[in-house]
């Protein structure tokens, strides 16, 4: 856990309008890492893998629809050992979210904020892909950070296509696990962060944002 602690993210949130000036920018430290994310580094460190009865040590891990899993074996809803702990770009076979309002990777946002970021399993009131529609997600090469660490950067655009203005009130990491019970990606928030002020987004306008996380070393 005190690889958690001592991991640090920070948010750039850059606003354009239709023809690609910067109209604002807002840079913040992330506050929460999801409890989600802290059982998945646990699992990943500390996990038994050949332990399936008795029941192995399990971490439960709540994915953007809010259905729980353990993480271990021995359980009604175990997934085994993970295989992959944090998929974002090119993940597979995520077909049970074909029609949930997150359906892949990426940044997502939502119209409020949440009362608790760390236990929360996604951006609050999630704005759905046909009012903010999402451009592609870009994950830069992992990169020397020299003294501080080592640096992972995660980068989309979010689009107004909706033709009103929205609010953004929270915005989430969101990644795809996989685990050797389970067929299917599961879709869990990484991080979960509050937008204060909440971000009044007009039509046609659109958001880049920006995940940046140190490592320590």
């Amino acid at each position: 856990m005190s690889f958690v602690h001592a991991t640090v993210a920070e948010v750039r949130v850059a606003v354009y309008d239709p023809e690609g000036n910067v109209v604002e920018e807002r840079v913040f430290p992330t506050h929460s890492f999801t409890f989600s994310f802290a059982n998945v580094f646990l699992a990943e460190f500390f996990g038994s893998p050949g332990l399936t009865s008795p029941p192995s040590p399990a971490w439960p891990i709540t994915d953007v629809n809010g259905n729980v899993y353990l993480i271990g074996y021995g359980y009604g809803n175990s997934i085994g050992q993970l295989t992959l702990p944090m998929c974002v770009v090119g993940c597979p076979n995520l077909s049970p979210y074909a029609s949930s309002v997150i359906n892949a990777p990426g940044i997502w946002a939502g119209y409020s904020q949440c009362n608790v970021t760390s236990s929360a399993i996604g951006p609050c009131s999630p704005i759905p892909a046909s009012v903010l529609s999402p451009g592609p997600l870009y994950v830069p090469t992992m990169v020397s950070a020299g003294s501080p660490g080592w640096q992972y950067m995660v980068n989309q655009n979010l689009y107004n296509v909706s033709g009103n203005t929205i609010t953004i009130g929270s915005l989430a990491l969101v990644a795809a696990l996989y685990a050797t019970l389970i067929s299917t990606g599961i879709l869990y928030s990484v991080l979960v962060d509050n937008v204060n002020p909440v971000l009044s987004l007009p039509p046609g306008y659109y958001i880049s944002v920006t995940y940046t996380i140190t490592l320590p070393v």
